[in-house]
């Protein structure tokens, strides 16, 4: 009896086939062209940490802009309350010279012309 005579009388068409797939399948794992669940998080861990400080860094950042952003609006409104009463002030100047006009064009109209004096005309 030959090796192929022996195998084709002892075993049947179905434990070939599953001895193939079994060896097939356990080939493939062992070239790592199937991997399990913990083999691929280990092979990606690298990325999850650097993806991770990446996330963080990011949040760092948002709060910097923040803090910035907050620390411009606060700018923003001293600047403006400042310019408020700079023209409230201007506002009073003004009515006050507007006064001071009146009491000096009065004076104008009251008092004489002196003779030989910056306004005489002759």
């Amino acid at each position: 009896m030959n090796l192929w005579d022996w195998i084709t009388s002892t075993t049947s068409v179905d434990s070939i086939l599953t001895t193939f797939g079994l060896g097939a399948l356990a080939f493939l794992f062992a070239r790592d062209l199937i991997i399990t669940k913990g083999q691929h998080i280990r092979r990606v861990e690298d990325l999850i940490k650097h993806h991770e400080r990446e996330m963080a860094e990011k949040e760092a950042r948002i709060g910097e802009m923040r803090e910035s952003r907050d620390g411009w609006k606060e700018a923003a409104r001293i600047e403006r309350e400042r310019a408020d009463r700079v023209v409230a002030a201007l506002g009073e100047i003004a009515e006050t010279e507007e006064h001071v006009l009146h009491v000096l064009q009065s004076l104008d109209r009251a008092l004489p012309t002196p003779v030989g004096g910056a306004h005489d005309p002759a």
